[in-house]
């Protein structure tokens, strides 16, 4: 087979074949019309945009997905029976943070150690994780759920500080101090022995008399 070759200069011009292929090639070099390059890039920045949020998310921690009222203003508007409270941990297990009681600023029946419940497997959480460790110091706030437990969450947990402090000493006055004194046992509704044992003594010395009154009064008739 013969090969093909271009005509000299002032020939024929090239087949229609060899015209699409060089069209082609000067495409490819020039690259994608622009339409089609805008169109590539507006596909991609969603996706960009969602690995930011989600970087950004992670970043700043489990407790960033929450949005928490400052503690200070959850101060000023308590319910009936809000405790409030400064304390340092002293223990934690699976099922709660153990508390030594540092100050106590509201709420009945202060406690010298309190608990603060964590949610277990299959159980809810409020909002947010709480990781104390020992030795840390909390300002918490909580509502009694037991003599001795209270349950919070993390929008009311946060490390002690000079400006809470004066904050809460403002609200509610100067915090009581622990040892506090232990809880008194409700008095006993049941009656006592003694006024029994009066009473039935009294019922006896009156059938006594009663019957002594009897002899008497037969002796005379006989």
């Amino acid at each position: 087979m013969t090969p093909f070759r271009l005509p000299a200069e002032g020939g024929h011009p090239p087949p229609r074949s060899l015209r699409a292929t060089r069209s082609l090639r000067a495409t490819r070099s020039r690259g994608a019309p622009r339409s089609l390059r805008v169109s590539r890039s507006l596909r991609v920045l969603p996706i960009t945009a969602a690995a930011v949020a989600l970087l950004a998310l992670v970043l700043a921690g489990p407790t960033s997905a929450t949005s928490c009222v400052p503690i200070d203003m959850q101060l000023r508007d308590l319910q009936p029976g809000t405790a409030v409270f400064v304390g340092t941990v002293t223990g934690r297990d699976l099922s709660g943070v153990r508390v030594r009681i540092d100050q106590w600023f509201t709420g009945s029946d202060p406690r010298d150690t309190v608990v603060i419940p964590v949610a277990g497997p299959g159980e809810p959480v409020i909002v947010g994780t709480w990781d104390p460790q020992p030795g840390q110091v909390w300002f918490l706030i909580g509502d009694r759920v037991g003599p001795e437990t209270f349950e919070s969450n993390v929008c009311r947990q946060v490390p002690v500080d000079v400006a809470l402090i004066n904050t809460a000493t403002a609200l509610f006055g100067t915090p009581k101090l622990p040892p506090f004194a232990a809880p008194t046992a409700p008095p006993d509704d049941a009656p006592s022995g003694l006024p029994l044992a009066i009473g039935a003594g009294v019922v006896v010395l009156g059938v006594l008399g009663g019957l002594g009154a009897v002899v008497a009064l037969q002796r005379r008739a006989a």
